[in-house]
């Protein structure tokens, strides 16, 4: 795996748990208190294009999601969007 694919995966996981954390309507504030950091770091990782493994997994589970599925996803819709380029590319 090159670096360039998984800062591409990375921000893929940021971005679904963000909309996972709307959509649960679940505070940052919460979420701030369950991963024993401020809501402003909260805010940063879910704006950010990268995150550390550590903070994934702590942020999917106060929002009761699995993190596993998320990377799941992430690779999916990475996977999904290179083939789109490569296709777009011919």
């Amino acid at each position: 795996m090159t670096i360039t694919r998984a800062n591409k995966i990375a921000a893929c996981a940021v971005k679904i748990l963000h909309d996972k954390q709307l959509l649960s309507k679940i505070p940052k504030t919460k979420i701030a208190k369950q991963t024993a950091v401020s809501r402003v770091t909260v805010s940063k990782r879910l704006e950010a294009n990268d995150i550390s493994l550590t903070a994934l997994i702590a942020t999917a589970d106060a929002i009761d999601v699995d993190p596993t599925e998320v990377l799941k996803q992430a690779i999916a819709e990475s996977e999904s969007t290179k083939t789109s380029t490569a296709l777009a590319d011919d």
